[in-house]
């Protein structure tokens, strides 16, 4: 269960190779023992490297993006030896975040975190390992019912079409569409749950205070 600390740390971020030496690092959380920083955290807000839902947002804030590393690293500390990622998918992973970003500015980054490229392997190798996980956890496992398809159909999907003054198509029609909505709805229900079962069987520790 998480608690609050106030012991403020100058450290160098484990997580990372490059080296500022005018760089003074501060402890933001402590996972079952396993430190993330606030450089940690920087890093991955600026690089996108942490569970960002659909599209990225510039306005997730250090609160927000640090809860989504303790994730991360929560569900790696228990089940991290079910899944594995190889080098060519950390490579394919940073083309397509410095694409993302764009080459240039991407490179701006990475020399304003005194970073080269492959300093980034750790918080990548996080981040896939974390989406493999939950999807050889839950992806498989949720089933959706004709019960729930027609209600979604008729309570959610029709009068949001009428709404909008749409044409409102048949169940028929868009059958598999609604069945991957409410397996997605669904999925994301059963990974919160048993993220938030992790963190209350944790020694999770966060210093936020400046």
């Amino acid at each position: 269960m998480g608690i609050i600390f106030v012991a403020m740390v100058g450290i160098v971020s484990l997580n990372s190779g490059f080296g500022q030496d005018e760089t003074v690092d501060r402890i933001l959380a402590l996972v079952n023992g396993q430190l993330i920083t606030l450089t940690d955290v920087r890093v991955a807000q600026t690089f996108g490297l942490y569970e960002r839902g659909q599209e990225f947002s510039a306005d997730d804030t250090i609160e927000q993006v640090l809860q989504k590393l303790i994730d991360q690293k929560l569900a790696i500390q228990v089940t991290g030896s079910d899944a594995s990622v190889n080098q060519p998918e950390m490579n394919a992973f940073l083309d397509s975040v410095s694409e993302e970003m764009g080459n240039d500015k991407f490179r701006e980054e990475l020399e304003h975190f005194g970073m080269e490229r492959n300093d980034l392997g750790p918080y990548v190798f996080e981040r896939i390992l974390f989406n493999r996980i939950l999807s050889s956890r839950f992806d498989r496992a949720v089933l959706v019912t004709l019960e729930e398809i027609q209600d979604y159909y008729e309570t959610r999907y029709v009068p949001d079409q009428e709404a909008q003054g749409l044409e409102v198509k048949s169940m028929l029609d868009i059958f598999d569409e609604i069945e991957t909505v409410l397996r997605k709805e669904k999925s994301e229900e059963q990974v919160e749950e048993w993220l938030r079962n992790l963190r209350e069987k944790s020694d999770i520790q966060i210093n936020l205070t400046v």
